[in-house]
C-alpha cells in the first residue's frame, strides 16, 4: 500500500517518487499546507474508494500512518 501512495503523492504534488518514505510529514513537501492537505485527501478516497473520517484524519502524522488507515479502510470494504 505504500508504494502506491508514494506514487499517488509523487504524482499530486509532483515530487520526485524517491524522495518519499514512511517518515515524510507533510512538512517535507513543497506545497502541501493545509488546503492541500483537504485536497489531497479527497483525492485519496477517491482513488481507494474509501472514507476518512475526523478520527482517521487526526491521527495522521506522516506517510507511514496515511499507508497504515489506507490499508486498514480498504480491508474492511
Amino acid at each position: 500500500m505504500l508504494d502506491k501512495l508514494k506514487i499517488e503523492i509523487s504524482k499530486y504534488f509532483n515530487t520526485d517518487v524517491k524522495k518519499l518514505n514512511p517518515k515524510t510529514k507533510a512538512t517535507d513537501i513543497e506545497g502541501w499546507d493545509s488546503l492541500e492537505h483537504a485536497n489531497l485527501l479527497l483525492h485519496l478516497e477517491d482513488v481507494f474508494q474509501i472514507e476518512f473520517d475526523l478520527e482517521d484524519i487526526i491521527n495522521l502524522e506522516d506517510l507511514g500512518s496515511l499507508s497504515e488507515t489506507i490499508e486498514r479502510k480498504t480491508n474492511h470494504l
